[in-house]
């Protein structure tokens, strides 16, 4: 498959996955400016449903790739789609020696790589821990880290459930109304300098960070008072 048509693959899904977004789930963004235009950028964020790389990417120009478990490259077409959209596949380990190898790969010719350190999409909402893998990513290269939070996307589309509900942002607000966003980049020496568990710690509380300020700008339910 050509570069050409990859690239011109992906700016279509931006063009037009973006309004589509904003319709059918109000999507707010916020921090974009916080986005490195250029060189290696780690992105690390929270895992809240099948959305995430896709909202993460249309809501930024710069161009990511996404680590993906491997079991979703056996579907033909899927698996054609995730290649064009810059996805790699990665086994059950996630950040093990296979997807850590191709991680640094991608990160050393000067891309942008999201990754979800807590491994897999949560089953309740909740921030998970992470798993140990992402701080090895930090000892062996140095760039920019980018937090982001994803504040709505369990709720329009959580793991148990078959297809996504949408929350038009013409109707009544609905919970399944999705927020992101993107926070000041960190480099990544700051952070292995500490301990591992502290790594983790100090990752972990700038991703929930993030999730608390999308959850700010996220269109909810008015609360109804009650006397």
């Amino acid at each position: 498959m050509s570069e050409w048509i990859k690239r011109r693959f992906y700016d279509l899904v931006r063009v037009t996955g973006c309004p589509t977004a904003s319709v059918l789930w109000s999507l707010r963004v916020r921090g974009q400016a916080n986005v490195p235009r250029k060189g290696p950028v780690l992105v690390l964020s929270n895992h809240e449903s099948f959305f995430d790389p896709l909202l993460i990417g249309l809501s930024t120009t710069r161009r990511l790739t996404f680590l993906a478990r491997e079991t979703l490259f056996k579907h033909p077409v899927f698996s054609k789609i995730i290649s064009l959209l810059d996805a790699f596949p990665i086994d059950q380990q996630g950040l093990g020696r296979n997807g850590l190898r191709q991680t640094l790969d991608t990160l050393q010719t000067g891309r942008a790589v999201l990754v979800f350190p807590e491994g897999e999409r949560t089953w309740d909402g909740a921030f998970q821990p992470l798993k140990a893998g992402v701080s090895l990513l930090l000892s062996r290269f140095d760039c920019p880290i980018l937090p982001v939070g994803i504040a709505g996307a369990f709720e329009a589309w959580p793991r148990t459930q078959a297809a996504p509900k949408v929350s038009p942002i013409l109707t009544t607000p609905r919970p399944g109304s999705i927020s992101l966003s993107f926070g000041p980049v960190v480099r990544s020496s700051e952070i292995a300098k500490l301990s591992r568990p502290q790594q983790l710690e100090k990752i972990g509380e700038l991703i929930k960070t993030e999730i608390a300020r999308a959850e700010e700008i996220r269109r909810k339910p008015r609360s109804r008072n009650r006397s």
